[in-house]
């Protein structure tokens, strides 16, 4: 079934909204009454009490009450969906994070959890709470998208990210004090217990489990993630950890937080750029990336726009990349 939607109403029907309409207005209902039917030339997408509604009037209606952000919304849906398959792992794991949504919905809205993540469904193209999954899924094939892209397009991602802001894998540990400048003989204890523990070959991750005062790092020992020049550090902590070369722990520097040992784990491509908050910080230097990865995966599943220019544009000055685009 699906591989039939992605062939016949992906392929065939060269009115570019219709793609973003695939499993919302043409499922099981009509797969079998519909294919080939067409009037006045134009394809019927669904009947409801036997009265067509051809593609474009359809795109009308879509285009009118919705705006460019739903129909782009759907096409871009339909094109990641022609793109890359879905898989078990994929399910799963948008069975798992949906149900990390609902649960927070709930928390956060109560009785009214429903009518509220219905509203944040709607607003991007979906019209039922059960469609969440189906979202949590386009998510990962987004991202896969986006990463596919950077993959390939180095020269404009990666290249220019990695020699302009400096990204690197950082970890710290911290000495929490009232008066950084005046440490407690008790908090000077724990520096040099800290000294002791690094110079005697404790690995720098366990050392900062054990006895750094930042419990949000601690707990996944000492790391900040991926960060770069740009990251909202204290100036101190900041211009410390960009002198830092890989693998080099800075000695102790005073911030209004207290005093941190920082460490530099990684400043590799290869090593950055499979962990979480890497894209991130790439996307944040350039945003543009994300547009052009999506539009670069529209065009290569072959959307032919049979000439409705002004809906082209429009998606394009939609994504901000009419500068880049042809």
């Amino acid at each position: 079934m699906a591989n039939y939607i992605k062939k016949y109403w992906f392929v065939s029907l060269v009115v570019v909204f219709l793609l973003g309409i695939i499993g919302y207005f043409i499922y099981d209902t009509n797969k079998d009454i519909l294919p080939g039917k067409t009037v006045n030339g134009n394809k019927v997408v669904y009947s409801v009490n036997d009265i067509d509604k051809t593609a474009d009037e359809l795109y009308e209606d879509l285009y009118d009450k919705a705006g460019i952000s739903i129909v782009f919304s759907k096409i871009q849906t339909a094109a990641v969906d022609q793109a890359i398959e879905t898989t078990d792992e994929m399910k799963e794991v948008a069975k798992i994070n949906a149900a990390n949504v609902i649960t927070n919905f709930q928390n956060q809205y109560g009785p009214e959890y429903e009518t509220q993540l219905l509203n944040a469904l709607k607003q991007l193209g979906y019209e039922s709470i059960n469609q969440l999954e189906d979202y949590l899924i386009q998510l990962q094939k987004v991202n896969q998208v986006f990463s596919e892209y950077v993959e390939n397009n180095p020269d404009t991602t990666t290249t220019p990210y990695m020699e302009e802001t400096k990204p690197r894998l950082v970890s710290h540990i911290l000495v929490t004090m009232a008066d950084s400048a005046n440490p407690t003989e008790e908090e000077l204890n724990k520096m040099k217990q800290i000294e002791e523990e690094l110079e005697k070959g404790t690995d720098f991750k366990t050392v900062a489990f054990e006895y750094s005062d930042d419990t949000a790092s601690a707990t996944v020992n000492g790391s900040l993630g991926v960060v770069n020049k740009d990251t909202n550090f204290v100036p101190e902590f900041l211009e410390a950890m960009l002198l830092l070369e890989e693998n080099e722990v800075s000695g102790w520097v005073t911030t209004t937080y207290g005093k941190h040992l920082i460490k530099v784990d990684s400043t590799s491509l290869e090593t950055l750029k499979n962990e979480p908050g890497f894209l991130e910080g790439l996307f944040g230097y350039n945003p543009s990336i994300q547009s052009l990865a999506i539009w670069d995966k529209i065009e290569e599943v072959g959307v032919d726009f049979k000439g409705n220019d002004q809906l082209r544009t429009e998606l394009i000055e939609y994504l901000g990349i009419q500068d880049l685009v042809k």
